[in-house]
């Protein structure tokens, strides 16, 4: 699972979860959304993900957890 969340200082960072919810990775901030966007984009590449396939992302940043597909 992949999440974007919004750290206190009103930026942007991405956490990397296994299949048992454990944390594996955890970026550093960055200032907008599209660029946490272009980071998982060059994850998935290492995660050996077609640029073609849909990754599903928790965007936590809001009030609501909503489910974005990219």
């Amino acid at each position: 699972m992949i999440k974007i969340h919004r750290s206190k200082d009103k930026q942007f960072y991405v956490s990397y979860h296994g299949k048992n919810n454990q944390v594996l990775v955890c970026t550093e901030t960055v200032k907008t959304k599209q660029s946490a966007f272009k980071n998982i984009k060059a994850m998935a590449g290492l995660f050996r993900v077609d640029s073609k396939t849909v990754v599903k992302i928790q965007d936590c940043t809001g009030k609501k957890v909503k489910e974005i597909a990219i």
